[in-house]
């Protein structure tokens, strides 16, 4: 999980609820954070691993080159506005949930 705050989060870490995002960030900021968060990525997650990318663009486009190539990835839904992603993520959520009872 990608955070503005805290950088790369697992899903099970307790978060303080916050009001940051990327989107209000320079860019300087930005390739500041994608540093960060590629070195924890690096530090938690094995190489070659795949990761899957649900966030908008502030949170990949400067991470990924710092990644490539010791890790794949996959940008899910990138064309769709936030809101939209939600939906279809919930949509999905649902679908599986069904598929799985």
């Amino acid at each position: 999980i990608l955070s503005a705050k805290y950088g790369l989060a697992e899903l099970n870490d307790s978060l303080e609820s916050y009001e940051e995002t990327l989107n209000t960030k320079s860019r300087e900021e930005c390739k500041l954070w994608a540093i960060k968060v590629s070195q924890q990525i690096q530090e938690k997650i094995p190489r070659n691993s795949d990761l899957i990318f649900l966030a908008g663009k502030r949170y990949y486009r400067d991470l990924i080159p710092l990644l490539s190539p010791n890790y794949r990835y996959s940008i899910l839904l990138e064309n769709l506005p936030l809101g939209k992603r939600l939906q279809e993520l919930t949509r999905l959520q649902n679908e599986t949930l069904f598929r799985g009872s």
